[in-house]
């Protein structure tokens, strides 16, 4: 299945798109084990279809009266304005509240998801939760839940893609949401395609 040419690239192991019973898992074992943080970047992740460069850098004041944020995505530099939805509204007060509790003097500014690094609260310092930190919570959870396929910080992402198509059918608005060009890079890219040929092979007996 791998080449020369691309086994560096395969190393990096492609992450798909949450399964629904799945998501539900990761949902309560998140909670469980109380790391709001996390449950509130999967939450609100997988609702504005951002990637993690750009999520991971939004801040409580990017939020405007209207509930929407505008930035420039790092990957494209394309102009981008999203807009919350009632859940991710009730997600990011969660999480003020949250950070209130914790008394870190940030608690309702800057990063929305923080670090919660003792190192970097003893100092007082906001940052950000970086993706490799984001990344190894998630393939502890994909270990301990069993899940059969990868994720990881992309999965968020995909997962938007993947439940609006699956619900809509609108391959256009999915395309325009993740700026994308082509019909079969998007399909390819929400596990639509994969599924599909996974199918053929299954029902297909010669």
């Amino acid at each position: 299945f791998m080449d020369k040419k691309n086994k560096k690239k395969s190393s990096e192991k492609e992450v798909f798109p949450f399964e629904k019973k799945d998501l539900v898992k990761i949902r309560k074992y998140f909670s469980k084990k109380e790391k709001h943080v996390i449950l509130g970047l999967i939450n609100i992740g997988i609702n504005i279809a951002l990637r993690y460069s750009d999520l991971s850098e939004l801040k409580f004041e990017d939020i405007s009266y209207e509930n929407t944020i505008k930035l420039f995505e790092e990957k494209t530099n394309k102009k981008k304005e999203v807009k919350l939805n009632k859940f991710c509204i009730e997600e990011i007060k969660k999480l003020k509240k949250y950070y209130h509790d914790l008394k870190i003097k940030s608690w309702n500014k800057g990063y929305i998801f923080k670090s919660l690094s003792r190192n970097i609260l003893s100092k007082n310092i906001d940052r950000n939760l970086t993706i490799q930190s984001f990344n190894r919570y998630l393939k502890e959870a994909q270990r301990e839940l069993k899940i059969p396929y990868n994720i990881g910080s992309h999965s968020l992402r995909k997962t938007w893609g993947k439940f609006y198509y699956e619900k809509y059918k609108d391959i256009a608005t999915v395309m325009k949401i993740l700026n994308h060009s082509s019909i079969e890079s998007t399909l390819r890219y929400i596990g639509i395609d994969r599924k599909r040929l996974h199918k053929i092979y299954e029902d297909f007996i010669i």
